[in-house]
């Protein structure tokens, strides 16, 4: 069984100095004005699934095949064409037909078994660059975007060098990355501090694009994974669910 879970864009920002005027939030900056008039409307990825411009995370117990429903998700956004007849599905949805680009990275599975995933995956085979799968066993093994250290978790250079990366790419749509394990730095499964700081990185990297720097429409997403053999009503459920449990409330925040 999958779970799927949208989150707000939490950005995280280490407390100002108290001292300064160089706060975060200015209160004034969010009177109701900034709220009169339509609403913007929702654009999806998949219609009636999943937005674009939010985090979102599918969940499930060990061997449950989140990477290959994600690498389905990837290949078909890399494949959906403008004006197609039948749109593709994913996810229980229909994708909305607009193109762009799919950026994967895979800490488990290495390019050979990369290579036969997609052999099974993909009806066809999409533009050479619409689809960057990156298998991290090849090149050097898990790269930690979140780093823990004594004041709590913080984001580290090789999370700046793939945003960097990402935002020079201008018709970005998707970006996975999987598991969340492998990249968050941390125990999410009984830290949640350490899963938080992960889906600010994704929401930084939806953000940038939002203002300026490419485009706003693209979803990040990842695969948490749940030990096998875990039952509801364990005794370390409350860990094992812990990262689940934030991301529920941040849905419902959101």
């Amino acid at each position: 069984m999958f779970k799927l879970f949208l989150l707000g864009s939490l950005i995280y920002s280490k407390e100002s100095d108290p001292n300064t005027n160089n706060y975060r939030i200015r209160l004034k900056d969010w009177t109701f004005d900034q709220y009169v008039g339509p609403p913007p409307e929702r654009r999806w990825l998949i219609d009636g699934v999943l937005p674009l411009g939010v985090p979102g995370m599918v969940a499930a117990i060990g061997g449950a095949g989140k990477s290959m429903l994600l690498m389905d998700l990837a290949v078909k956004v890399a494949l959906t064409k403008a004006g197609s007849p039948i749109p593709l599905e994913a996810l229980g949805g229909p994708l909305i037909q607009e193109e762009g680009v799919a950026v994967m990275f895979t800490a488990e599975d290495d390019k050979a078994e990369v290579h036969r995933r997609l052999s099974k995956i993909a009806i066809e085979q999409p533009e050479n660059n619409r689809l960057i799968v990156v298998p991290l066993p090849n090149v050097g093994g898990v790269i930690p975007l979140v780093a823990m250290g004594r004041e709590g978790p913080s984001l580290t250079k090789e999370f700046h060098g793939i945003l960097k990366e990402l935002l020079a790419i201008s018709n970005l749509r998707l970006v996975i990355f999987d598991p969340l394990q492998s990249f968050a730095g941390g125990d999410v499964n009984s830290d949640p501090a350490a899963g938080a700081m992960f889906f600010s990185c994704l929401a930084r990297i939806i953000k940038r694009h939002a203002t300026g720097k490419g485009n706003a429409n693209k979803t990040a997403m990842i695969a948490a994974m749940q030990a096998k053999g875990y039952h509801p009503g364990d005794d370390n459920e409350a860990d094992a669910l812990a990262i689940l449990h934030w991301a529920i409330t941040q849905q419902k925040a959101a």
